[in-house]
C-alpha cells in the first residue's frame, strides 16, 4: 500500500556498503535493490537533454475568437491528442467535450448541459484509456462517463463511497480501464484553526461497476483552517507542500512536493521504485512570501479576506520552495517534473527520465506553457495569454529521450 512507504529505510541502504545489488548508470545515476525496490538516485549536474521543444507552436487552439468553441471560460484546462491526432478538450466548468483536428480547427461537440447520461453539469477533467477512449469525471457531483472515441456514449456512474470526503480530484486512467482520484478523507469533526497538511486518499474506481478500492493515503496540500461563524474554512499556504500524483498504464506515480523524489507503484499500490535526483531547495525570500500571500489574499471573495489573513499570518512561511510543480508521464514512459517557478522569474525547465528512472537531462519549457501530455515528437499544454484567456497549445518537440 501507498502509506507502508518504505523511503527512508531505503536511503539507509542506499548509504551503506554492500547492500543490495548496484549499478551504475549514465551520467551519474545509481541503481540500487532493497527489498524489491528498486531506488534510482542522480547526482547529475544541471545539462540540457538531447531534445528540445520547439518555441513556437504547431497548434494553437484559442487563438481563433470568432469561434466560441475555441474560448473557454477557466484557465484550467485538460486536453489530450489522440492516436489519430485529433484534440479532444475539457474547460473547468463546461458543459461538453470539444473535439479539434490535427491543425487544432474545431471539429465538433460531445454532450451537452444535463443531469442524463451524455450529459454534463460541470466539467472537471477528461482522460484517455486504451484505443483512445474518452472518460470524463465531474467533481461536483461525482459522475463518471464513459465514451467512445467517435463521441458515442457508452457508460454513465454516480461515484458514492464513504471513503470520498471534500473535493475529489481525478488523476488519470490505467490500462484496465479504472480511474484513479484523489480525496481527502472524511474526518467527522470539525478541525482546529493553524497550519495542517491532512492526508489524501489515493482512490481506484471502475466506471462499470464495483466499489472504490483504496490503494492508500499520501500527505495532501499544506494550509490553514479557520472558522468564520460555523463555518469552517480552508486557506492554502503560499510555498506550500503539496503531493502530485500521475497515472499512465499500469503504474501510478506518486511525488510529495517536499522533496525531489518521485515513487513508482503498480495498480494496486505497490512500490516499485524511487527515483530521486540531488537538487539544493530554493530558499523563499522574505519579499517574495509577502508578495504571494498579498497576492493570494486579494485574490479571495472580501468575505474571507480577514479571516485568511489572521490564519495564514499566523503561521510560520516555509523557508524553502517545493521542489516542484508538475508532473507529466509521457506515452513512452519518460517521467517530466517541472522545477518550481513560482513567482515566475523565467523560462520553467524540466528534468527528464526515462522509463527506467534514469536522469536525461533538462529541457526548458516554452514560455508559459503548462505540460499536460508528452507523445511522439510533441507536447500539449496550456498557456494564457496577456488578456487572461486560455490557450492549448501543441509544440514540437525534438530529439530522442
Amino acid at each position: 500500500m501507498i502509506r507502508r512507504h518504505p523511503g527512508r529505510t531505503a536511503w539507509t541502504c542506499i548509504l551503506l556498503s554492500g547492500c543490495g545489488a548496484a549499478r551504475t548508470g549514465p551520467d551519474a545515476v545509481q541503481f540500487r535493490d532493497s527489498a524489491g525496490i528498486e531506488i534510482v538516485a542522480s547526482a547529475a549536474p544541471n545539462q540540457p537533454g538531447p531534445f528540445t521543444i520547439d518555441s513556437l507552436p504547431e497548434i494553437d487552439i484559442g487563438r481563433d475568437t470568432a469561434d466560441p468553441r475555441q474560448l473557454f471560460r477557466s484557465s484550467y484546462l485538460s486536453a489530450h491528442v489522440l492516436s489519430d491526432g485529433r484534440i479532444v478538450a475539457a474547460g473547468w466548468g463546461t458543459q461538453e467535450l470539444r473535439v479539434f483536428d490535427s491543425t487544432g480547427k474545431s471539429l465538433e461537440t460531445i454532450g451537452r448541459i444535463g443531469a442524463g447520461p451524455g450529459e454534463f453539469e460541470g466539467f472537471g477533467w477528461v482522460f484517455v484509456g486504451s484505443g483512445d477512449t474518452l472518460y470524463t469525471f465531474e467533481p461536483f457531483n461525482r459522475r463518471a462517463q464513459v465514451f467512445a472515441p467517435d463521441g458515442r456514449f457508452l457508460r454513465f456512474r454516480t461515484v458514492t463511497s464513504s471513503r470520498i470526503g471534500g473535493f475529489p480530484w481525478g488523476k488519470g486512467v490505467l490500462a484496465d480501464g479504472s480511474v484513479l482520484f484523489t480525496s481527502t478523507p472524511p474526518t467527522g469533526k470539525p478541525r482546529a484553526p493553524g497550519l495542517v497538511r491532512p492526508p489524501t486518499n489515493l482512490l481506484r474506481y471502475r466506471p462499470d461497476g464495483g466499489d472504490v478500492d483504496s490503494l492508500g493515503t499520501a500527505p495532501g496540500k499544506e494550509g490553514a483552517f479557520a472558522l468564520l461563524g460555523k463555518m469552517e474554512l480552508w486557506y492554502e499556504r503560499p510555498f506550500g507542500r503539496t503531493t502530485l500524483v500521475a497515472v499512465t498504464g499500469t503504474k501510478i506515480y506518486v511525488a510529495p512536493t517536499d522533496r525531489f523524489e518521485i515513487a513508482v507503484h503498480d495498480s494496486s499500490g505497490r512500490l516499485l521504485r524511487l527515483i530521486r535526483r540531488a537538487i539544493a531547495p530554493q530558499r523563499v525570500p522574505a519579499a517574495e512570501a509577502d508578495s504571494m500571500l498579498a497576492d493570494y489574499i486579494n485574490g479571495l471573495g472580501a468575505e474571507y479576506r480577514e479571516a485568511g489573513r489572521r490564519a495564514l499570518s499566523s503561521i510560520a512561511g516555509p523557508a524553502t520552495k517545493p521542489a516542484f510543480q508538475n508532473l507529466v508521464v509521457g506515452s513512452d514512459g519518460s517521467i517530466w517534473v517541472e522545477h518550481y517557478n513560482e513567482p515566475v522569474h523565467g523560462p520553467t525547465v524540466a528534468s527528464v527520465f526515462d522509463s527506467t528512472g534514469a536522469l536525461r537531462g533538462e529541457v526548458t519549457l516554452p514560455p508559459g506553457l503548462g505540460l499536460l501530455q508528452v507523445g511522439p515528437g510533441f507536447v500539449l499544454g496550456t498557456w494564457q495569454d496577456a488578456d487572461g484567456a486560455a490557450h492549448i497549445r501543441r509544440h514540437r518537440l525534438r530529439g530522442r529521450i
